[in-house]
């Protein structure tokens, strides 16, 4: 059902508005529904980032290079998570908590800029779902490539050692088959 309300609402945008517009019945915006909106809006941008990171994932060949230099934004990004904090502090701390899959496949869908300057809401639903996606959407196989896998084994400056060292174990023991 949402879906197809979704679909109706990319169709007909102002005819939806309209029958809002025009509604006479009883009041039914209340700060409950402006919320859930609100909400629903961070998610649709964070999973529109993350389909198109799928569908490219699973476009490209794993023994072929991710086009536009993608696997070095997945250093960048491990870089800005687990070395010493300059900025954004907050945000690398919960995002060295993510799993490795989740991490990476992060780093794909989001440059460290775009982190940064991501609203609150849209980095909280990614953070809380990124890893939920990978699975729903049976991404870990494609997270797996050479140049994924040379990015994430870069030269390293971590803040914690022994934090870095769990995301590397994890990243290489998720690697190999079961």
């Amino acid at each position: 059902m949402a879906v197809l309300l979704l679909q109706e609402l990319g169709r007909n945008p102002d005819k939806v508005r309209e029958d809002i517009w025009c509604y006479d019945g009883p009041a039914f915006v209340s700060d409950d529904v402006l919320e859930s909106l609100s909400e629903l809006h961070a998610q649709l941008k964070v999973q529109r980032a993350l389909q198109m990171t799928a569908e490219l994932l699973r476009q490209h060949p794993s023994n072929k290079s991710l086009p536009g230099k993608q696997a070095t934004r997945v250093k960048h990004f491990i870089k800005f998570a687990f070395e010493k904090a300059t900025r954004g502090n907050e945000r690398q701390t919960r995002l060295r908590k993510l799993d490795c899959d989740a991490l990476k496949f992060c780093g794909l869908a989001y440059k460290v800029r775009d982190i940064l300057e991501l609203p609150p809401a849209e980095f909280d639903f990614l953070v809380a779902n990124a890893a939920d996606f990978i699975h729903r959407q049976k991404l870990s196989q494609y997270l797996y490539r050479e140049d994924i896998n040379k990015a994430v084994h870069g030269e390293f400056d971590p803040e914690d050692d022994d934090l870095f060292k769990e995301f590397l174990k994890c990243s290489s023991a998720s690697a190999d088959p079961k």
